[in-house]
């Protein structure tokens, strides 16, 4: 990578993307190349740790939702709150927010990261695997960044394929308040995600904080895109928000 003012260029490397050749062997191959290459551990103090993961992962939420309510209005926002999805109307944004372990996603794993760690920004060479797209800070941080949030971006574009959704292979639309969509997934979707949990647990990952932050991510995206997309992104990852506080309430009761 190559940095010049407000610049940075990558050379251009034969290969394609992970989403259009990849496959669960290669994915083995890669997970290990990113533990051998690029997950090395750094050093931080633990009240950093937990500032950047505020700041990343908590601030900026708040203020990805306050850009979704300007984009849409007071009263359009309210309307996508109402949105039924799989017949559930869930509670409104802030408590949503209000009810998210915070104090578990700020426990970071600090390690140089890529930060937009999806299969469009993993290109497969003829020796191996490079990355492009990286992210330029993780909530201030410039050298490095919870390899949680790593591990979420994969799953997160397994559970959605990208690459499909930028040719809008992808469909919302409401029906008397109810979110009608379908949502494109990576190739063999349940077996990479089956073996990327195996390789998270084994490697001590909590798979319920992932499901957190891929949650969390989708809400982040929601307002950096156009409709309908915003609109899914949005809905999708208010009902996953509901699942995951209702699960979690059910675990604490037990």
């Amino acid at each position: 990578v190559t940095a010049r003012g407000c610049f940075l260029s990558y050379p251009k490397i034969p290969g394609t993307t992970f989403y259009q050749s990849g496959s669960l062997a290669e994915f083995e191959r890669l997970m290990a190349w990113l533990s051998c290459t690029l997950w090395k551990t750094v050093d931080a103090p633990a009240e950093e740790i937990r500032s950047r993961c505020r700041a990343f992962y908590g601030e900026k939420t708040h203020q990805r939702v306050a850009a979704l309510r300007e984009k849409w209005g007071s009263s359009g926002f309210q309307a996508a709150e109402r949105t039924r999805f799989e017949g559930v109307t869930t509670p409104g944004t802030d408590e949503l927010l209000a009810r998210v372990p915070w104090d578990r996603l700020f426990q970071g794993v600090p390690v140089r990261f890529h930060g937009d760690l999806q299969f469009d920004n993993v290109i497969r060479t003829d020796t191996g695997f490079a990355l492009v797209d990286w992210r330029t800070d993780f909530g201030g941080a410039v050298h490095w960044g919870d390899q949680r949030y790593d591990l979420a971006k994969l799953l997160g574009g397994i559970r959605m394929n990208y690459f499909d959704v930028k040719k809008n292979k992808f469909n919302y639309e409401e029906r008397g308040g109810e979110a009608v969509l379908t949502v494109p997934v990576a190739s063999e979707a349940a077996a990479l995600e089956s073996r990327l949990k195996t390789w998270c647990e084994k490697s001590g990952f909590d798979w319920a904080t992932l499901e957190w932050i891929v949650a969390l991510i989708y809400l982040n995206m929601a307002p950096l895109h156009q409709a309908p997309f915003d609109r899914l992104l949005f809905v999708l990852a208010r009902k996953r928000l509901w699942d995951l506080i209702q699960a979690n309430a059910r675990a604490k009761a037990a």
